[in-house]
């Protein structure tokens, strides 16, 4: 993992007194360009502090990691969602919501992988790495990131909103982005079974909107703690950068 030698120092050093996490679900989201995800409450003091003890030499976040997801599904064809499809997107969602609060299953985040993603979506990837956490598990989120994660999630709540329409139906993020090569290196953990409600979801949607979603690998899905592009002026050796965007939209 030529480059990025620093930052593996920086987690491998703050891993250990990082405490392990229970990350609770919160719904099914739909986020920019049409893509599936699973959003979850929010991150553990743990993961943040760890987040921001690593960001010396890195470039500036991308908003797709700020909150904790899991991205399932993108457009299999590039053409934008029409309010049709919206609406039924929602109604899956909705039906598929309450088997995944009704399970009431976490994510444990025990690990973090560092991963030399060659792919966005992680189903083909190099090297990785596995750095353990603490034994200790935490699962309070901080109150001001927990209302940031709700105040994206909420945009998903009904009437919507016309800029978060536009953000849904805006092209770019489909099936082609995610499974196109690139080369870049990124921190993600890996849930250890199918989240409760995706078998849901993936069913109704193959079923009322059959051929529109392409589904990623279930081995390849992914939670992204953020990704390890070094900054512009940084000493870092810089990879292949993937977009002006991030790993996951």
């Amino acid at each position: 993992m030529k480059g990025i030698e620093p930052t593996l120092d920086r987690i491998r050093a703050r891993a250990p007194h990082t405490p392990g996490a229970v990350l609770r679900p919160a719904r099914f989201f739909l986020a920019g360009s049409g893509v599936l995800t699973l959003a979850f409450r929010g991150f553990t003091a743990g993961l943040l502090d760890l987040k921001d003890h690593i960001r010396p030499g890195l470039a500036p976040e991308y908003p797709g990691s700020l909150w904790p997801k899991i991205t399932l599904a993108a457009l299999a064809n590039p053409s934008p969602l029409s309010p049709e499809e919206i609406g039924r997107i929602q109604e899956a969602c909705t039906y598929a919501d309450a088997r995944l609060l009704a399970d009431g299953e976490s994510m444990v985040v025990r690990q973090m992988v560092v991963v030399e993603a060659l792919t966005r979506s992680l189903e083909m990837r190099g090297t990785a790495i596995h750095i353990h956490l603490s034994t200790e598990l935490e699962q309070a989120v901080p109150a001001p990131h927990e209302r940031f994660v709700d105040g994206v999630l909420a945009q998903w709540d009904w009437p919507l909103k016309p800029t978060y329409v536009a953000a849904i139906r805006r092209s770019g993020h489909g099936r082609e982005h995610y499974q196109r090569p690139c080369r870049a290196f990124t921190l993600v953990a890996f849930p250890s079974r199918l989240p409760p409600g995706v078998a849901e979801l993936r069913d109704r949607l193959s079923r009322t909107l059959p051929g529109r979603y392409h589904w990623f690998d279930p081995a390849a899905l992914h939670l992204t703690l953020r990704t390890l592009e070094p900054a512009p002026d940084s000493e870092f050796e810089p990879v292949e950068l993937l977009t002006q965007d991030h790993l996951d939209a």
